[in-house]
């Protein structure tokens, strides 16, 4: 009797700035072992600028190999092209401490529903959140509490985006993504991560 096990795999891209008009590559996932292969995967990109996207958002593309090793056979299995509006700066009154929800701005407020970003001086403590509720030039509420205190001194963008596709890769031995930040005439910095999670029939 075949059994399914899922499995919380390492980062394949801890968070990482892409700089404008660069791609970057995440670590490879193994499927290889399986002859049958779920992923989960998730992506969080985040804003760092003001500046709008022109022709096209950051693509995120998800490519696969038939191949163990080599790449002369990745192809595209799936792809994800952020928004292109401009992201709002926005100012936090003061440090933000772990568990917080309620954020103190400055006069610019992100909307409901907005996911937001803060890019950390440390960058793998920068971190994501929901907006829910806002009190326009006052403050706005997180669906949850910050993982990591965040110092007054960075800046919080709005138009972060997340990304969550569930992938069929049975066939295939390895899958990675791609950050595609040259997708438009002029791209700016995004910050991104990249991780996975397996279910794998054996």
């Amino acid at each position: 009797m075949s059994k399914v096990i899922k499995t919380i795999e390492t980062e394949l891209l801890a968070i990482t700035q892409v700089a404008a008009n660069a791609q970057q590559l995440s670590s490879e996932l193994d499927l290889s072992a399986n002859l049958k292969n779920i992923v989960a995967l998730c992506v969080m990109i985040g804003r760092t600028a003001t500046t709008a996207f022109v022709g096209a958002g950051t693509e995120i593309r998800v490519e696969a190999s038939f191949k163990a090793t080599g790449n002369d056979a990745w192809v595209t299995i799936a792809s994800y092209t952020c928004a292109i509006a401009a992201a709002t700066e926005i100012t936090a009154d003061g440090a933000e401490a772990a568990g917080q929800t309620l954020i103190e701005i400055g006069a610019n407020t992100p909307v409901v529903n907005d996911i937001v970003f803060w890019e950390n001086a440390t960058i793998g403590s920068s971190e994501w959140g929901k907006v829910v509720a806002i009190s326009a030039g006052v403050s706005f509420t997180l669906q949850d509490g910050l993982t990591i205190a965040q110092a007054a001194a960075k800046l919080i963008y709005n138009k972060g985006e997340k990304w969550a596709p569930l992938l069929d890769c049975e066939g295939y031995t390895r899958i990675r993504v791609v950050i595609n930040n040259n997708n438009g005439t002029t791209n700016v910095a995004v910050d991104v991560r990249v991780s996975a999670i397996t279910a794998q029939e054996l």
